[in-house]
Order: structure tokens, then sequence, then C-alpha cells
């Protein structure tokens, strides 16, 4: 449970503490593309600006980018071989990192997450990284906008998730 808003930084770069894939990832064979580099550093430049304006210091995410790009390629050369962007639907996207990187890349995306502080983080994060382009479900009580809040990014908080069977 997030009781200061400077809690919210803990789910930054967070979920990767006792898992395999740092091997993997630091590995010599893990081969990275310059547009994946331009693509990661753009999304860590963005977040060290909204962390300096939300919390007032520079924070830069590390791990969860790089553990985001295997999800992330597989996504992107569906886009390139079909010749149309991806629209997304990701449930508890943690960090948000994947989300962070398919949205840069131009592609539509809709994430839920039930962790308070992630689903924090990650609307933060969000409408940073899509400026004019994100609708944040939680606030806004419009339900005719469940079926298309007519922007490209969607932050659905989970109540709002659970009742889509309705």
């Amino acid at each position: 449970r997030v009781t200061d808003d400077s809690q919210i930084l803990w789910y930054l770069d967070a979920m990767h503490e006792d898992c395999d894939q740092p091997a993997e990832v630091y590995a010599d064979e893990f081969l990275v593309s310059t547009d994946e580099i331009e693509l990661i550093n753009e999304v860590g430049d963005l977040i060290e600006e909204l962390t300096e304006e939300q919390f007032g210091h520079r924070t830069r995410p590390w791990v969860s980018p790089l553990f985001s790009l295997q999800m992330f390629r597989v996504i992107q050369s569906i886009s390139e071989f079909t010749g149309q962007k991806a629209s997304v639907f990701e449930m508890g996207p943690g960090s948000g990192y994947l989300g962070a990187l398919l949205i840069r890349a131009g592609h539509r995306y809709i994430s839920t997450d039930v962790a308070e502080g992630f689903y924090l983080w990650q609307s933060r994060m969000f409408e940073k990284l899509a400026p004019g382009e994100f609708t944040e479900m939680a606030e806004d009580d419009d339900f005719s906008k469940l079926e298309d809040p007519g922007t490209r990014v969607v932050h659905v908080p989970w109540w709002r998730h659970a009742s889509y069977y309705k």
C-alpha cells in the first residue's frame, strides 16, 4: 500500500530481484540493436524528467526495460509482418516497460493492474510517454468510454476491468 507519493518510486524498476533473467540479459550473446538502444534511452530520458518533476530527483530504470525487450521484439516483428501497429492489452504490467516501449514505438496499448503501487507508477509513466494520447479510466466516471475511450493508450483500474463482463 502506498501511503505517500514518494513511495511510488519503489515501483519504478522492480520485480526482477529473484529471477534468472539478469544472467541472460548481461550475457555476451544478448545483443541489442541501435534502434532498441535509442528507444530504451528515449524512455529512460522521459522517466528521468518525470521523476524530477514529480519526486524532486532524477531516477532512471536500469533492469526492467531490458527484460521487456524479448516480448517487445515479438510484437514488433508481428507488426512489421502485418504492416500494422499492434493493439496490446497487458494484464499486470509490473513496472510497465513493455508498455513504455510499445507506446513510444507507436502501438496501441491498454493495461490493468491490481497492485496499487504499480498502478500509480504506470499511470504517471504512461501519461508522460503519451501526452494527449492517454486516458486514465480510474479518473473518469463516463462508462460509455469503456468501449472506446478515443486514445491510443488506456489505463484501466482493476475494478473497471472486473466489470466488463456486464
